[in-house]
């Protein structure tokens, strides 16, 4: 039995489609900017998230530790401290989602600068609950 043309080309571009949605999205390897993802595979991903970085450094002991103490950016403390501050930082982006429904999370504005953008949700007040409890 013959089956016309466009019978087949639907059935083709049906597939297509489908395969697509089943992979999930994907950042191309060009736009890929890993100081830029946190957490995740960029390159397989269903539910994308955004986090503000500095709003979280802000948050940490180590942070408040600099500003308390009036400690001058540039010295080894200063840089000791916000590397700790930085690390404590990730470290909660990290439990967070590896415990969520995320499955990417990249700095905000990072996802939606894209061409085309990905939308995605800003989770940095869950983020931050995470980073009190460490």
């Amino acid at each position: 039995m013959k089956r016309p043309i466009r019978f087949i080309i639907v059935v083709f571009l049906a597939c297509t489609i489908a395969t697509e949605f089943a992979n999930g999205s994907r950042i191309p390897p060009e736009k890929q900017d890993l100081k830029n993802i946190y957490w995740g595979n960029p390159d397989a991903f269903e539910k994308p998230a955004e986090v503000c970085i500095l709003e979280l450094v802000r948050a940490t002991p180590e942070f408040k530790t600099v500003q308390d103490r009036k400690v001058q950016r540039g010295t080894g403390q200063y840089w000791l401290l916000m590397e700790r501050a930085s690390q404590r930082a990730l470290r909660a982006i990290t439990t967070f989602g590896s415990s969520s429904e995320y499955d990417l999370i990249a700095r905000i504005g990072y996802l939606g600068g894209l061409t085309p953008p990905i939308v995605s949700d800003d989770v940095t007040a869950h983020v931050l609950k995470a980073l009190q409890q460490d």
